[in-house]
């Protein structure tokens, strides 16, 4: 009886989802370039919102201007094949994810990443395993408008505030309460009970609580009184949940089954010619692509307008020369994040900068060893027309 009633449930739910989904979901108004909403995500078992995903970006973004090149908190993503060979230049920075009990997830099992782009737009987020790296799953449903389709999504279950409850806990939950209501051992005013009153959304349904302890995720503290509805047949339940005497309905939710980045139309807009070795710039066992020393000419002034219109005291992009000078007539110096190592601590001792004109016109690429810069060279870029004071040290 039981395996009939999941069955039919799943059927319905899926039939449901198809015919309400793309409705009954609004188009999300936060979108970056690359067409990804900042919605939730599922990682590796992990629940992570929106707003974790908005702060840790903007965590990491500002570790651009604040951190010495060598600092691990934000990288270079320069590998973007996961990405669809993008040829946007992108960055990563590490997602916090706290235990029931507080305590900071250390990463032993998983590191989850955050990566963005300059504009502080989200490419994507992965976990990083020893066996290679992984997207996390975009949940859909909520503030996304692809309707549900069973031959690309999977079912998760329903959110009911900060909770997810899983979609075969809710369709047992319902088993056990026609199972009730059969018996007829019930007392009045237990469950399962009739329902009804004013600003309830149902019209006379029976209500049967969920257990607490029973989440699939919890990404908050607060906690509510969650119950699934029905009348006389499965096709008419719902979940909903209580907060401050009112009472709120749970969206389903799903998730891509293929990560959107993988998919060929991602894939056919942001594909990226490779590179050949005689274009890229070399400076001292490190080599840089073109486009990537313009991306980061073009955002070092864009920090500078930045940080400028907004007052704060950064360390980058960082003015060099005599300071009694005029500020326009001081170049400025702007460091070149590394390759993200996600599987070993970084090792590096040297640290590479651009060197600026004071109107951010390229000058050159430097290293830093031991208290020293080394200019680079490159047949692509050799057009050289400042050498970097060694007595300068990005303090």
């Amino acid at each position: 009886m039981q395996n009939i009633l999941l069955s039919s449930f799943f059927v319905l739910l899926h039939t449901y989802l198809h015919i309400t989904g793309g409705s009954a979901s609004p188009t999300s108004k936060d979108k970056s370039k690359l067409g990804l909403s900042i919605n939730d995500f599922v990682c590796n078992g992990d629940y992570v919102s929106s707003s974790k995903v908005k702060q840790s970006i903007d965590t990491a973004w500002k570790a651009l201007f604040t951190t010495q090149p060598n600092d691990v908190y934000v990288n270079h993503v320069e590998d973007t094949r996961i990405f669809g060979s993008t040829s946007k230049t992108l960055f990563s920075g590490p997602v916090s994810i706290h235990s029931d009990s507080g305590i900071p997830d250390e990463g032993y099992k998983t590191i989850i990443r955050v990566v963005f782009d300059f504009r502080r737009n989200l490419v994507g987020i992965i976990t990083i395993h020893k066996n290679g790296v992984r997207h996390c799953r975009e949940i859909l449903g909520l503030s996304n408008s692809a309707p549900f389709d069973v031959n690309l999504h999977d079912i998760m279950g329903f959110k009911c505030a900060n909770q997810v409850f899983d979609f075969q806990y809710i369709a047992s939950s319902y088993t056990a309460a026609c199972s009730e209501l059969l018996s007829g051992t019930g007392l009045p005013g237990e469950y399962p009970k009739i329902k009804d009153g004013p600003g309830f959304p149902y019209n006379k349904l029976y209500a049967w609580p969920l257990l607490p302890d029973s989440k699939l995720y919890n990404h908050g503290d607060a906690t509510y009184n969650k119950f699934i509805v029905f009348s006389d047949g499965i096709e008419t339940l719902s979940v909903y949940y209580t907060d401050n005497y009112r009472e709120h309905v749970c969206p389903a939710i799903w998730t891509n089954k293929t990560p959107v980045l993988s998919t060929p139309d991602f894939l056919m807009k942001h594909y990226r010619a490779p590179i050949t070795s005689d274009s890229l710039i070399h400076c001292h066992g490190k080599s840089f692509e073109p486009h990537y020393i313009v991306d980061n000419i073009q955002f070092a002034k864009y920090a500078h307008q930045f940080l400028s219109e907004h007052r704060l005291d950064f360390i980058f992009p960082a003015p060099i020369g005599d300071k009694s000078t005029s500020p326009g007539l001081s170049n400025w110096l702007w460091p070149l994040r590394l390759q993200e190592d996600f599987h070993q601590a970084r090792q590096h001792s040297i640290e590479y900068f651009l060197l600026l004109s004071g109107s951010f016109e390229f000058l050159g690429v430097f290293s830093f060893e031991h208290e020293n810069y080394s200019k680079c060279f490159s047949e692509a870029l050799d057009n050289f027309s400042h050498d970097m004071p060694h007595n300068y040290l990005p303090l």
